[in-house]
């Protein structure tokens, strides 16, 4: 018989009300862990179209790659991004909002713990 060791799965939501227009981290993936990004809902709620910046630094090629960039989202209206984005330990998501006090974003994860990985 062969044994399998199983990979302990934790789902989360990160929230965040962006209050201010400085480049904001909403979530690092923990040590010990990898992750997918399964989506990410970023609602307007001032009744003014805002633009939001989305940017994921990959710590394992210290590069940051922007996904979104000033996309707007119009007066009382959400962005819905749907994603099967694969992150590693210590992995950033950033948001950065065009306006202060307009725009909340919750993101939706999978965290993978890595303990029993070979």
């Amino acid at each position: 018989m062969t044994s399998t060791l199983a990979r302990a799965v934790r789902l989360r939501n990160a929230g965040i009300s962006l209050t201010t227009t400085d480049q904001t981290t909403v979530y690092t993936v923990p040590a010990g862990h990898s992750a997918v990004l399964k989506n990410i809902i970023i609602a307007e709620t001032s009744g003014n179209a805002t633009g939001i910046t989305l940017e994921i630094t990959d710590s394992t090629a210290s590069a940051t790659y922007k996904m979104l960039g000033a996309k707007s989202i119009g007066a009382n209206d959400y962005l819905f991004l749907a994603l099967e984005l694969n992150l590693n330990e210590s992995d950033v998501i950033k948001l950065t909002a065009a306006t202060a006090n307009r725009l909340q974003a919750v993101l939706s994860i999978d965290e993978i713990f890595l303990a029993n990985n070979s």
